[in-house]
């Protein structure tokens, strides 16, 4: 019996042992393969004193140098990293000790390389991202890669302006007359075309020439049906140059004339000319005795009440309007107002009862209402309508990727204006001044001379949307950066680190004007912009756009070109 359970003991001892062994071999497979699992850094971490990696980066431009931090083993056969299917080119390689775990405190040996994005990678947006090594595929986010070149995100001195055009429409005496612009939308292509209007007419300036498209009493036919250009409301061309969107008050012969004004949106096909409504919208004139149910406000474009004004596009082929329609009410005459007179109004929002909300329209037709008109001077909208609120949504700018709104989110006494930066792509604000006035703005200084260089940490910095209902002096770049024409020179502002350089002019040229700067063309330096430079985009060059006054009736419209010369 003694000899029995001596075998029992010696067999669970021996059993034992065998469990513990496989148990740390499995142990130590486990870790092994822990240890041999790659993976990339995508938060902001550590890289020494006063450096640190900000981490994953979802935009780039073609020729732009990308960091990546991580487990690579890039040593390792098989390894690579691949964007858009290709794999990248290696410019540098090194490593870096860090500390992943507060608890252990032993540092990791990470390491990080930096490739240059090319266009054999893809252009648009959800570039895929991966780490493949010790046969495992490790998905990074997707990114955005744009083709157009960027600023320096420092002063160029070599920039430099040219005068574009200079242009005045035969009818400009009447614009005086009613002290309407001579232009109130004009948009930019990729090649740097530009396309502008008021509201009488459309014209394209391409290849040096400025050719009318669309004037007053034009007649187009559509499925059978004629209409008349009476007044045009808006227009904006699409950034690849092959559609221009507009918006017009029409007259039809069709019974609903008498009693309703008729709007239109339309897209034109630029090489055929070919007209195409996407929306077609009654506005019932005089007074109702009942109330016109509001809404909806969101949908399929053509199923929408729509008064399209202020028209923008992004890259991506997205549209943008703030829509002025008014539902027709017991309290609320059309005929005394905007729609009567067939200009469109100096000032909007003269009512409650007009939606006012801003617009963005899809590539399929689907309408979103990302700002609504919170409260002005006439008081809260009538309407519940879908969006952030602001409390100005006559001025607005968009980011050339859609992904950025820049606009008015506070008045107060009717006299200050507040701007905020807002994040379409997840619905959360940028970037909220904490005052009507002036704030702080960290300055970045590139000019050493005593005279033009302002040489302070920090300059005082405010923006201001509502100078002109139809155009503005912001516009962003394709990198993010807001342009802001600001005293005699144009600032190029991070607005979410609140942090600023000047971009075109001289540094003491922010805010201010200086005697250096007198000149319309030439240096860049010697230039000044001026509280009357309209921003007007940047096209895929780097080449900024602008325009300069809309209310000169003597001598028309000027158009310039800022570039560089490197």
């Amino acid at each position: 019996m003694l000899a029995i359970h001596h075998f029992f003991n010696r067999a669970a001892l021996v059993l034992l042992l065998l469990v513990v062994l496989f148990s740390c071999r499995k142990t130590d497979e486990y870790a092994q393969q822990i240890n041999d699992t790659p993976y990339l850094i995508t938060g902001e971490i550590g890289m020494g004193p006063g450096k640190k990696y900000d981490g994953f980066r979802r935009s780039y431009l073609v020729g732009d140098t990308a960091m990546l931090i991580g487990r690579l083993f890039l040593d390792r056969p098989g390894s690579k990293i691949l964007v858009g299917g290709q794999s990248v080119k290696i410019e540098e390689q090194s490593r870096l000790l860090y500390n992943l775990n507060e608890y252990t405190k032993q540092p990791e040996s990470l390491d990080v390389i930096r490739f240059v994005i090319t266009r054999e990678m893809g252009i648009g947006d959800h570039i895929p991202v991966s780490l493949v090594a010790n046969g495992q595929t490790i998905q990074a986010p997707e990114i955005t890669i744009r083709k157009f070149s960027g600023s320096m995100h420092r002063t160029d001195t070599t920039l430099y302006v040219d005068l574009l055009t200079n242009w005045k429409p035969a009818n400009s005496n009447l614009y005086q007359q009613n002290y309407r612009p001579l232009i109130n939308n004009v948009s930019l292509t990729s090649e740097g075309d530009i396309y502008f209007g008021n509201n009488t007419e459309i014209d394209a300036y391409k290849g040096g020439t400025i050719t009318p498209l669309i004037h007053v009493n034009d007649q187009f036919q559509e499925n059978g049906t004629t209409f008349t250009i009476k007044m045009i409301q808006g227009s904006v061309v699409a950034y690849d140059g092959n559609t221009l969107t507009f918006s017009a008050e029409v007259t039809e012969a069709v019974p609903e004339a008498a009693t309703s004004y008729i709007y239109r949106l339309c897209k034109m096909e630029l090489a055929t000319k070919k007209i195409t409504t996407i929306n077609r919208t009654l506005v019932t004139k005089g007074r109702v005795t009942v109330n016109e149910p509001a809404g909806p406000f969101e949908g399929a474009i053509g199923t929408l009440k729509v008064v399209a004004t202020q028209l923008k596009t992004d890259m991506n082929g997205a549209l943008y309007f703030v829509n002025n329609y008014a539902a027709s009410r017991t309290d609320w005459v059309n005929e005394i107002d905007w729609y009567s007179n067939g200009w469109g109004p100096s000032s909007y929002y003269v009512s409650p009862a007009v939606y006012a909300n801003i617009c963005r329209v899809d590539a399929g037709g689907s309408v979103k209402s990302i700002f609504k008109l919170d409260e002005f001077f006439m008081g809260p909208s009538y309407y519940n309508i879908p969006g952030r609120p602001l409390e100005l949504t006559t001025d607005y700018v968009i980011s050339p990727d859609g992904k950025t709104a820049f606009g008015t989110c506070a008045v107060n006494m009717g006299m200050n204006y507040k701007q905020a930066a807002y994040d379409l792509e997840h619905d959360e604000i940028l970037m909220m001044p904490k005052s009507f006035y002036s704030e702080p703005y960290r300055f970045f200084s590139y000019d050493t001379s005593a005279v033009t260089g302002y040489h302070r940490p920090e300059i005082l910095f405010s923006y201001s949307l509502n100078d002109d209902v139809y155009l503005n002096r912001y516009c962003f770049t394709t990198e993010g950066e807001l342009l802001a024409s600001d005293g005699a020179s144009i600032a190029a502002v991070d607005l979410v680190n609140k942090s600023l350089y000047c971009y075109a002019g001289s540094e003491m040229g922010i805010g201010t004007n200086v005697p250096w700067q007198d000149q319309k063309t030439g240096p860049a330096k010697k230039v000044g912009f001026g509280a009357e430079t309209m921003i007007i985009g940047q096209d895929k060059y780097g080449n900024v756009i602008y325009s300069g006054s809309q209310r000169d009736y003597a001598q028309g419209v000027s158009f310039y070109k800022l570039y560089s010369r490197k």
